[in-house]
C-alpha cells in the first residue's frame, strides 16, 4: 500500500506543463502569427475596398431605379467629395434638368475610409434612368475610383465603377489602360 501511495504522488507531480513547454508553444504560436498577419491584413483591406465600391454601386443603382419609378418630374442623384457621397432628389418643376437649391432634398450622406476620385462631382438620373452629369445635364461616361495607391501592392480588388448613359458596372481600375475601369 505504501508503494501505491508513492506511485500516485509521482503521477500528481507530473500533471501539467513545464515552463519550457509553455515557452515553446508560445514561440510556435508567435511564428505562425508573424507568417499569417500580412496575408490577413491584405484580405481585410481588399474586403473593405470591395465593400465601399459595392456600397457606391448599390446606392447609384438605387438612385437609378428610383428615377425610373417616379414619373412625376422627381429626379435622383449623388454628389461626391474626396471621402463622401451625398444622395439627393429634387423636383424639377421647370423640367429643365437644372439643379437648384430650393428644389433639392438631401436623402443621405455616406462617408468612406478611402479617397474617391470622381469627375464631375455631381451625377443624376433623369426619369428614363439615363445618367446625366453636372448642372448642364449632358450625357457622360464617368468613372468613380476608390484610390488604392497607398495600400499594399498587388491588391486585387474591385475598386472602380464605370457609369455609362444607361449602365452602372463595377470593375478594376488601371490608370494605364483605356478605359481606366475594366468592368467585371
Amino acid at each position: 500500500m505504501a508503494n501505491m501511495k508513492n506511485k500516485d504522488a509521482g503521477l500528481r507531480k507530473r500533471i501539467g506543463f513545464t515552463l519550457i513547454e509553455m515557452m515553446i508553444v508560445i514561440a510556435i504560436g508567435s511564428i505562425v502569427m508573424v507568417i499569417a498577419l500580412p496575408p490577413l491584413h491584405r484580405w481585410v483591406v481588399r474586403y473593405n475596398v470591395n465593400k465601399e465600391t459595392a456600397d457606391i454601386y448599390n446606392t447609384l443603382t438605387e438612385m437609378r431605379f428610383r428615377s425610373l419609378a417616379h414619373k412625376d418630374g422627381k429626379l435622383w442623384g449623388a454628389s461626391f467629395t474626396t471621402n463622401s457621397m451625398t444622395t439627393f432628389s429634387w423636383n424639377d418643376k421647370n423640367f429643365d434638368g437644372l439643379v437648384t437649391s430650393n428644389e433639392q432634398e438631401t436623402l443621405s450622406t455616406y462617408s468612406f475610409n478611402y479617397t474617391l476620385t470622381s469627375s464631375p462631382a455631381l451625377l443624376w438620373f433623369d426619369d428614363r434612368g439615363i445618367t446625366r452629369r453636372g448642372k448642364t445635364g449632358a450625357f457622360y461616361i464617368q468613372t468613380i475610383h476608390v484610390d488604392t495607391s497607398n495600400l499594399p501592392a498587388g491588391l486585387d480588388a474591385y475598386d472602380c465603377i464605370a457609369i455609362h448613359a444607361n449602365r452602372i458596372r463595377e470593375g478594376k481600375y488601371n490608370a494605364t489602360s483605356t478605359p481606366k475601369c475594366t468592368v467585371k
